[in-house]
């Protein structure tokens, strides 16, 4: 068994090229895309990567992950973690648990009366 495992791990993927990047666009206020994920040809079992893009002004109702690390690329805004606000911006880093529900909010890029 572990050698199936480990041979699994070493045929498995090792790049995601960006124009091989599919983005689900079924939601009306942001994108989403995996990026690391089995289901894409990786063996990974520690963690998926992924990438979600949230437009100005919305928000992405609430939700739940199993685990989610995050790093801001652009932008600032909030997420409602339980019953806290954790304000972000870019370049901060947060991490969020399973037991945690959370909503996000993407403040607008410019005075836009939102």
């Amino acid at each position: 068994m572990y050698r199936q495992i480990l041979e699994r791990k070493r045929q498995s993927r090792l790049i995601m090229k960006a124009s091989e990047v599919k983005w689900d666009t079924r939601h009306p206020q942001a994108r989403s895309a995996s990026l690391i994920d089995p289901r894409l040809g990786f063996a990974n079992s520690f963690a998926n990567l992924g990438l979600s893009e949230i437009d100005a002004g919305m928000h992405t109702g609430r939700h739940k992950h199993a685990e989610a690390l995050i790093y801001v690329l652009k932008g600032r805004g909030y997420s409602i973690i339980g019953d806290r606000k954790v304000e972000w911006e870019e370049g901060d880093a947060s991490t969020f648990r399973r037991t945690h529900i959370i909503s996000t909010s993407i403040r607008a890029a410019s005075r836009s009366g939102i």
